[in-house]
């Protein structure tokens, strides 16, 4: 007899009849059930059968031409995904051939799906890209012609390229494609790039770029960019990164050296030349450039890397010094989101008790982290934080923050009983007083306290 628990093994004790009549019953006006059981049983009649139920609903849904509602959007993730994975999980270990061909025309309904759908959290797009990294594996487990492989890919990066799924297509296929296969693809998308006719240079040069990574040619990433770009700081620091990766450093520091200095210099400018000057042997320069590129980001990896290289004991007095000039340099918001994540909770106490009269309380998304992080070693600094964001919320009548305002009235109580000395603040009776004689009547906040 059947237990009343709702589990497998339960289950099966109902007998397949019964199994069967409540699959029935809970498939009926579900399409996405339906198919989910049809796969099911197709699946035991054979790879072949399966696949040919899977090639006629991707075509189903390439051809669709509706937009997918949000109330839908849900299932029909679900589907694909379901197609995908059928694919991956039941036809490519019995039929390889047939589970490559079918991923292909997978992903080819991508451009007619993201054109129907919102994807502002990317699901979609990860259901793709999880396709394209098991394509490749798939294409060599096929034994695919190279060459036919080369001109699939080179359809993919130039055909369905507006949705930014096939970004890392050819990195992802450069193992199934071989030497023979990326040579292959280089010469269709050189042939293109020469084809007055042709209109994308910018989609071939970037896959000319992705092919040139690949073989790690860095001449050969160069020149995609025109002359005159190669002087642009971003260029020019994404061609030294890969000069650098070549083992040639000092061509990297002369093409950084020659690049548009009056522009702002980008991170990944600074970051390649620090690099660079340390490739080649110039470890003071470096160490200088780390610090200056510290004082105008306060980036604390820079900081991080320079203090790494100092000699002992010197490390110490180089970040009181560093830390002095956080301090002193920036505004109390970024100088105390900098101790913070340092972390420096001392420092960054000691400045929330001195500058408290300057702190913005609507800063919320900054103090009320830093308040947590400084509860338990410096409880009155994290009372002040929470005080400013409830005065804040009070003086302003932001009563979509009220209960917020009432959490950090409950955890300042809390640290009452930690803290032994207010200084020359009001003890948390005082305070709580205070709010009741000037917002008593904003009862929505003190009923949120009650609750």
């Amino acid at each position: 007899m059947a237990g009343k628990t709702l589990n497998a093994k339960n289950l099966v004790a109902l007998g397949p009849e019964r199994l069967a009549e409540l699959v029935m019953d809970l498939v009926q006006g579900s399409a996405p059930l339906k198919r989910e059981a049809r796969a099911a049983l197709l699946e035991a009649s054979g790879s072949e059968a399966l696949a040919g139920e899977v090639r006629k609903r991707l075509a189903t849904i390439k051809r669709s031409q509706s937009r997918v509602s949000w109330q839908k959007r849900k299932a029909f993730l679900r589907d694909l995904t379901n197609q995908r994975d059928i694919i991956l999980t039941k036809i490519a270990p019995r039929d390889p051939v047939a589970a490559h061909d079918l991923l292909w025309q997978f992903l080819e309904t991508s451009d007619q799906v993201l054109s129907r759908t919102s994807d502002e959290q990317g699901d979609f797009a990860e259901m793709y890209n999880t396709a394209c990294e098991h394509l490749g594996p798939i294409a060599g487990t096929a034994k695919v012609d190279p060459a036919v492989l080369a001109d699939r890919v080179f359809s993919v990066v130039t055909d369905h390229h507006s949705h930014r799924v096939f970004d890392s297509f050819i990195d992802q296929m450069a193992a199934a494609l071989g030497e023979t296969g990326i040579n292959a693809l280089k010469a269709r998308l050189t042939d293109a790039l020469d084809d007055p006719e042709w209109n994308g240079d910018a989609v071939l040069r970037i896959g000319l770029m992705q092919v040139a990574d690949v073989q790690h040619d860095p001449d050969a990433y160069a020149e995609q960019y025109d002359p005159p770009m190669r002087k642009m700081p971003r260029v020019a620091s994404k061609i030294a990164q890969r000069l650098l990766m070549a083992g040639r450093a000092n061509e990297a520091l002369i093409l950084l050296d020659s690049s548009d200095t009056d522009e702002r210099l980008p991170a990944d400018w600074v970051r390649a030349r620090i690099d660079t000057l340390e490739a080649v042997g110039q470890k003071d320069e470096a160490q200088e450039m780390r610090w200056q590129a510290f004082e105008a980001s306060l980036d604390p990896e820079y900081l991080r890397e320079h203090l790494k290289r100092l000699p002992d004991f010197e490390d110490v007095e180089t970040e009181d010094r560093a830390l002095d000039h956080v301090i002193k340099r920036y505004s109390v918001h970024r100088a105390l989101s900098f101790l913070i994540e340092w972390p420096a909770l001392d420092r960054a106490a000691a400045l929330v008790i001195a500058q408290r009269g300057i702190i913005d309380g609507n800063s919320y998304y900054h103090l009320a982290p830093a308040a947590d992080i400084l509860e338990a070693r410096h409880p009155l600094a994290a009372t002040v934080l929470r005080r400013v964001m409830i005065e804040d919320v009070l003086n302003g009548g932001k009563s979509s923050r009220y209960k917020h305002a009432a959490r950090h009235l409950l955890e300042c109580e809390s640290a009452d009983a930690v803290i032994e000395d207010y200084g020359q603040l009001s003890n948390h009776k005082s305070f709580v007083r205070g709010l009741r004689e000037r917002h008593g009547r904003k009862f929505a906040f003190w009923d949120a306290l009650e609750t």
